[in-house]
């Protein structure tokens, strides 16, 4: 499944009430040298100006190298869906289409179709069944052993283990989604049955992370991301 999705579109090329609601809601940091000159400044959002309730979806504004101001949102296509990210689709296709027509009507405006935007992360996600929450804790153990060259494992607190970690080209996290999904429902994030966490206990979840980098690689090669498949998807995640 997809997990996490991350696109982005020329601010200038959306449609002029678009770029005016977000450019209103536009601020700016500025790093400032003890002498008082600016060393660099960096646009933000304020999230309260452009929204009123957007659950699940993260915006920004980021600039590229060629200067060009971008509209970038990301979510979890299956949280969108269906209110928690178990389980859920790994089509790209599908999956973008959902989060573009919910950015939509967040804002309140039509935008471009998901073909057109750019994507820059995209987080594939397999399940394993095991038998029990202590079978999972000892699969994420034997798992802190396996080395593959340089994907060295590193433990992330807990039973959390993490291949590669901070990469824009690809990370791995391996976790039991049992305990993740209790601590959410603890601070109110997720609604969820109690038959359902009982069957999260058995899952042990592998996410691969494909970065910002990995996906320039891929229109280097004169490919575009709305073209894989999910035996791409599931090829690179194995």
């Amino acid at each position: 499944m997809i997990d996490w999705m991350t696109l982005r579109y020329p601010l200038a090329k959306l449609p002029p009430a678009i770029q005016a609601r977000v450019l209103g809601a536009l601020g700016r940091i500025t790093c400032v040298s003890p002498d008082g000159e600016i060393r660099w400044e960096k646009p933000v959002l304020d999230l309260d100006a452009l929204r009123s309730d957007t659950p699940g979806l993260c915006w920004t504004v980021t600039g590229g190298s060629d200067g060009e101001m971008r509209l970038t949102i990301g979510a979890s296509p299956a949280f969108i869906r269906h209110g928690n990210n178990v389980f859920g689709s790994s089509c790209v296709r599908e999956c973008s289409t959902t989060l573009v027509r919910f950015a939509s009507k967040c804002l309140a405006s039509i935008l471009p179709p998901p073909q057109d935007w750019e994507c820059r992360r995209i987080d594939v996600t397999e399940n394993y069944a095991l038998g029990t929450i202590r079978e999972v804790k000892q699969f994420l153990r034997q798992l802190m052993t396996a080395d593959a060259g340089r994907s060295k494992a590193a433990s992330g607190g807990g039973d959390s283990v993490y291949w590669n970690k901070g990469s824009d080209l690809r990370k791995g996290k391996a976790y039991a989604k049992g305990p993740q999904l209790r601590k959410l429902l603890d601070q109110r994030k997720l609604d969820i049955s109690e038959d359902l966490l009982d069957l999260a206990d058995r899952l042990a979840r592998l996410e691969l992370t494909l970065g910002s980098r990995w996906f320039r690689r891929l229109e280097e090669q004169g490919k575009h991301w709305w073209d894989l498949t999910t035996d791409d998807l599931r090829q690179q995640h194995e």
